[in-house]
């Protein structure tokens, strides 16, 4: 398909200043001949041999399949070790190793080349933006890299290739401009042929979170979270981690914010919040290496307010007295689960992987999250109205439902499948538009805040108490025997399952509250912190990114 596709744009783009680009190589034609097509023949550029589990490259002389070398670009460490993907671009493109020159010639050459296209491909560079981010996925348009790598820069490069400016890059740099974007007063405005800057139309639909912070429009802020005035008399509280800037772990700023904004919303007299940002991802949960140093210095009062305070920040949110909205997408696990499923109704993007993953580090969830599976689960099961199961099923099936998508680290693969799983509630809402994402969450604060009531502490949730646990355990040890888990397996099992069944308090017919289920999610997460194999578990997951069965 690739030398179809690349010989098709060779024979009909003949005017066209790259087309020796597509030009199929002669080592492609070669792949071609040796049937090498890639999935249909299960042997392409790469060579997967299951049984050895091993993956070989192929050699482009030879055409024969070898092992590859591990190579160390000094560039991917220089552009790693800095926290905006502007400034990684800004430093990839500067190194002089062949992964940095080679990056930069692509990134240049293909932002020049769209350049040129103007206006015969598009009338302006929104045009072209727009059209990679919305229709292939790309975080940024081409002209936003061409402001980040700057454009005087990509000039000097294009001159040292050889190759001719396009009159747009021309104009820019002959006005006295840097940049093809600039932001004032929350607006952004964008070069255009006619030689000046034009206001980008504004979209209702859309709201761009750092263009409000350009605007002054901070309420307050610290290192890895801001509370942002969006309009209205709503704010939003956004996330910036400067640890993990992708992945937006829950640290200790984090949890500082999540303390404060309920008192700040109601001091500048808002109408209540969106709990969201515009990362790559939402957030992937707790900040595990934090953890793991505590563990290891059994500084066990730290580690039991650490997973107190989680709690406490997030019921803070589900009884704040305004409406509070989420809006997760990508990796919403652990922690990050446990924040978003607090607010009153939840605005998710269809690509949304939301997962309570703790057992796969050897814990439970002790920020609220199987609180959060036992509530939903007995609303599903046990109310006529929400259409999820028969009426009055009893305490056992949702104990049962809860451990299936907690004990085995069960992580939606979309917003839909979440319904399924648990982890959303049937009025929760799925948006399939992410750009448009924090504006609907916003319109649904709005819908709330009229005659808004706080929700009360629940002390209806059922517990199938010891009868319940016995059940468990003895599925458990039959898992063992038959050699499926192992014994660290079997340990945080019987743990989750004593949580999930009430503990000492439960007998099967008693009603417990929600600060029930807390207390017990904080002594077992606690004390499998205290675990060796535990810990082994976390130093393997910090160290491969995969989890360790032990």
């Amino acid at each position: 398909t690739m030398a179809n596709v690349a010989q098709s744009l060779y024979d009909r783009c003949t005017d066209d200043s790259e087309r020796d680009i597509f030009k199929v190589p002669d080592f492609i034609k070669s792949m071609l001949e040796k049937k090498l097509l890639g999935q249909k023949t299960r042997k392409g550029f790469f060579y997967r041999d299951k049984e050895k589990n091993i993956t070989y490259n192929i050699n482009f002389e030879t055409l024969e399949y070898e092992i590859p070398k591990k190579v160390k670009y000094d560039s991917f460490k220089v552009a790693r070790d800095q926290v905006k993907m502007n400034r990684r671009l800004h430093a990839l493109v500067r190194c002089d190793d062949n992964a940095g020159q080679f990056m930069a010639e692509l990134i240049i050459r293909s932002a020049m080349y769209a350049a040129a296209r103007i206006p015969e491909i598009a009338d302006d560079i929104i045009q072209i933006d727009n059209g990679l981010i919305n229709g292939f996925g790309w975080d940024f348009g081409i002209f936003e890299v061409l402001d980040a790598i700057g454009v005087q820069f990509a000039v000097d490069k294009m001159k040292s290739y050889g190759k001719a400016i396009p009159p747009i890059v021309d104009k820019l740099l002959n006005k006295g401009y840097d940049k093809f974007y600039k932001i004032v007063d929350g607006k952004r405005y964008y070069f255009d042929l006619s030689g000046d800057y034009k206001i980008e139309e504004a979209d209702e639909r859309i709201i761009k979170l750092d263009y409000i912070k350009k605007a002054k429009g901070v309420i307050e802020k610290n290192w890895c979270a801001s509370l942002i005035d969006i309009g209205d008399g709503v704010a939003c509280l956004q996330f910036h981690s400067i640890i993990q800037p992708e992945m937006h772990p829950i640290d200790g700023s984090v949890i500082d914010m999540l303390q404060r904004a309920p008192k700040l919303v109601e001091r500048e007299g808002m109408k209540g919040m969106v709990l969201g940002h515009q990362g790559v991802h939402f957030s992937a949960g707790a900040n595990l290496a934090l953890i793991l140093e505590i563990a290891k210095m059994k500084m066990w009062p730290i580690m039991t307010k650490i997973a107190g305070d989680l709690q406490s920040v997030n019921q803070g949110m589900r009884f704040a007295p305004f409406p509070v909205v989420s809006a997760p997408f990508s990796l919403s696990l652990g922690g990050g689960y446990e924040m978003l499923s607090s607010a009153d109704k939840v605005v998710a993007a269809a690509e949304t992987y939301m997962g309570l993953v703790e057992v796969g580090v050897g814990v439970v969830p002790g920020g609220g999250g199987c609180l959060r599976l036992m509530m939903n689960w007995q609303d599903y099961l046990n109310k006529t109205d929400a259409g999820w199961g028969k009426a009055n099923s009893g305490p056992f099936p949702v104990a049962q439902k809860a451990f299936e998508t907690i004990g085995f680290a069960r992580v939606s693969t979309s917003a839909k499948e979440a319904y399924g799983l648990g982890y959303l509630r049937a009025h929760d809402e799925i948006i399939m538009n992410q750009s448009q994402q924090i504006a609907r969450a916003k319109a649904v604060v709005l819908e709330l805040a009229k005659d808004y009531q706080a929700p009360t502490m629940r002390d209806d949730l059922m517990a199938a108490g010891e009868s319940g646990r016995l059940v468990f355990e003895q599925t458990i040890e039959e898992y063992k025997r038959k050699g499926q888990i192992s014994e660290h397996d079997g340990l945080i099992a019987k743990k989750l399952a004593n949580i999930l069944t009430g503990g000492q308090k439960a007998n099967g017919i008693r009603r417990l509250s929600e600060n029930d289920f807390l207390e017990l999610e904080v002594e077992a997460f606690v004390s499998l912190c205290g675990e060796k194999k535990t810990q082994e578990r976390m130093a393997y997951m910090l160290k491969t990114g995969k989890p360790l069965r032990n």
